[in-house]
């Protein structure tokens, strides 16, 4: 196939994808559509993106790119901070455009509004000038799948001023029943077009699940080996200062056969273990918030360490500790006192 035939195939592909896209719109039930390259991004979509003065400079931020039609952002619920959303007059024979997210334009314009700059995705393999686009409008911040806690810098361009349109995925938001929606919808799809492929119909969540599964699976898994982890901690835990305890009984006895009261026999069991308890705690929470923060910054983003484990992990071990020093002086609470003595 020649570059004038790919050319004329790339065109027309593009404007059937546009036809059906309108057909779409007509559809019973169908509040708004619209199209778009991709359903759910991740960090593997990332693109270099430079502003006028950072091309100049010759550095660049990487972000995630979309390409969508008019209506996208309607359908996907994502507000506009200010200017414009893409509309009919976003054509390949008009000038360039793009809407950035709130985070990309930070990166890129940190001292100034967006609106109404130029950017570009430039091609390291060439030499030629980039393209050109012009801000019309600034979006809400997204979230990739699977780091939902970190806002990710994103470019939307309209999919119209795309050269070529392979593939393309049907974003539609609907009245009544979803399910029934998504059996009607691809009927409705193919009726109008008959060579028209859908490989598959589900709803946003269902791809957003689809798309975190390999992150929720490491997340099960570690947190099963976290809970393996903490239950092996507990059960040596409980052994040595069950131990420890029980080697002191008979001091324990002779106290309490002198008139020690128990919680000063339990005080006296506590104090230490509680004192190695306190400089664990703090240890052990100091390297596991560096052990984040190195992962986070070296492989993944992770959260920050959360309320909850800072507290419950402590009060674990604490209710180990006092359960372990609990049967020692119990036990030798019962001890006959004139028994104890006599063992002097």
């Amino acid at each position: 196939m020649t570059p004038e035939q790919r050319q004329s195939e790339n065109a027309r592909r593009k404007a059937e994808y546009l036809q059906l896209l309108r057909q779409v719109r007509t559809l019973p039930g169908v509040e708004i559509a619209a199209l778009a390259n991709k359903i759910v991004w991740t960090t593997a979509d990332n693109v270099p993106i430079v502003s006028r003065e950072s091309f100049r400079d010759g550095q660049s931020r990487w972000a995630a790119g979309a390409y969508v039609s008019d209506g996208y952002f309607e359908a996907m619920r994502i507000p506009l901070v200010r200017g414009r959303a893409f509309d009919g007059n976003d054509t390949a024979s008009s000038p360039p455009v793009a809407v950035v997210n709130e985070q990309l334009a930070r990166l890129l314009w940190p001292d100034k509004d967006a609106l109404g700059e130029y950017m570009a995705n430039p091609d390291p393999a060439t030499n030629a000038p980039p393209t050109w686009l012009r801000v019309v409008g600034i979006a809400r911040q997204v979230r990739f799948a699977g780091q939902e806690e970190w806002p990710a810098p994103f470019l939307y361009v309209p999919i119209a001023q795309r050269p070529s349109l392979l593939a393309a995925s049907i974003v539609v938001r609907g009245r009544g029943n979803t399910p029934e929606l998504l059996k009607t919808l691809p009927a409705a799809i193919v009726a109008a077009q008959r060579d028209a492929e859908i490989p598959r119909a589900r709803t946003m969540m269902e791809d957003i699940g689809e798309a975190s599964y390999p992150t929720r699976v490491a997340a099960t898994v570690l947190a099963v080996s976290g809970l393996f982890g903490l239950l092996l901690s507990v059960v040596g835990l409980y052994g040595v200062v069950s131990y420890s305890a029980a080697q002191r009984t008979r001091e324990i006895g002779i106290r309490c056969a002198l008139g020690a009261e128990r919680r000063d026999l339990l005080a006296l069991l506590l104090r230490d273990a509680v004192l190695a308890l306190a400089v664990a705690v703090v240890i052990g929470v100091g390297l596991g918030f560096a052990a984040v923060r190195l992962v986070s910054s070296m492989v993944v983003a992770l959260p920050r360490l959360d309320a909850v484990t800072l507290i419950a992990v402590p009060l674990t071990l604490s209710a180990v500790i006092l359960a372990a020093c609990l049967r020692p002086v119990r036990r030798a609470a019962r001890v006959n006192r004139i028994d104890v003595l006599r063992t002097l």
